[in-house]
C-alpha cells in the first residue's frame, strides 16, 4: 500500500485489477501508474459523478464529493449539477427535473431584457429608472433621443 490507512484499498493497485477483462480507462490507468512511480499518493477526497439521460430529456450530471475530517469521519456533500444546455441544477432542481424534464429550460427574458436585446435599448434604461424612482425618491425623465436627465 502507498500510505493508505489500514483497511482502505489503494486505487493505484486495485483499479487495474478490478477492471481486468473489462473496458477500462486506459489513459487514466497510465496517469495512475506514472503518479505512483513518482511518489504520488491518493488524496483522501473522492468524487462521485452520475450522468443520467432519457429520450425526452437533456442529459445531465450530478456530483458529490467525499470528504474526510481530521477525526476520520466521512461525509458526502452535493457539490452541483448541470444539464447539457448548461443550466445549473440545485439538489431540489434535480428532483423536479426527473419528474418534469421541461423545467430545464430557463425562464424567457422579461420585457426589459427583450427591449435591450431586440427593440429599443433606451426603453430598458427608462424602465429601470422609473422602477427605481420610488426607492430613490428622485423623479427622472428622458429627452427625445433617450438621454437621461433629472
Amino acid at each position: 500500500m502507498t500510505g493508505q490507512p489500514e483497511g482502505q484499498m489503494d486505487i493505484f493497485d486495485v483499479l487495474p485489477d478490478e477492471l481486468a477483462g473489462e473496458p477500462s480507462p486506459a489513459r487514466a490507468i497510465k496517469i495512475l501508474d506514472q503518479a505512483k512511480e513518482l511518489g504520488w499518493t491518493l488524496n483522501p477526497f473522492a468524487s462521485l459523478v452520475i450522468r443520467l439521460t432519457r429520450d425526452d430529456a437533456l442529459p445531465f450530471f450530478a456530483k458529490w464529493d467525499l470528504s474526510v475530517s481530521e477525526s476520520g469521519k466521512k461525509s458526502w456533500r452535493f457539490t452541483g449539477a448541470r444539464a447539457a444546455n448548461g443550466q445549473p441544477l440545485a439538489y431540489g432542481d434535480i428532483k423536479a427535473y426527473l419528474e418534469d424534464p421541461r423545467v430545464i429550460y430557463p425562464e424567457p427574458p422579461d420585457e426589459l431584457c427583450e427591449a435591450a436585446e431586440h427593440e429599443n435599448p433606451d426603453r430598458t434604461m427608462e424602465g429601470a429608472v422609473k422602477a427605481l424612482a420610488p426607492l430613490t425618491g428622485q423623479s427622472s425623465s428622458f429627452n427625445e433621443w433617450g438621454e437621461f436627465f433629472q
